[in-house]
């Protein structure tokens, strides 16, 4: 498989493994909902970017060493 053939069944992976989502346009960006939450994007030359989107919430104090907890559900701007 070559490095295109790898980087695009990598990302098919990911958006199957995430559930459904939807999208609408936003005057200010894309917007994706998912189950845990709207992600609002920018939209740059054709392409619709999401950019530092959080997987799980910050560890700190007791969860520092714990395992990952859920991220907030929320209206993230990715952008």
């Amino acid at each position: 498989m070559n490095k295109l053939g790898a980087v695009l069944a990598m990302t098919v992976g990911t958006l199957l493994a995430a559930g459904p989502v939807t999208t609408a346009a936003a005057a200010d960006g894309p917007v994706v909902v998912t189950d845990k939450g709207a992600v609002r994007g920018k939209l740059t030359n054709g392409v619709r970017e999401f950019q530092g989107i959080p997987y799980a919430a910050p560890p700190v104090g007791a969860d520092r060493w714990g395992s990952p907890r859920p991220a907030a559900r929320t209206v993230c701007s990715s952008t």
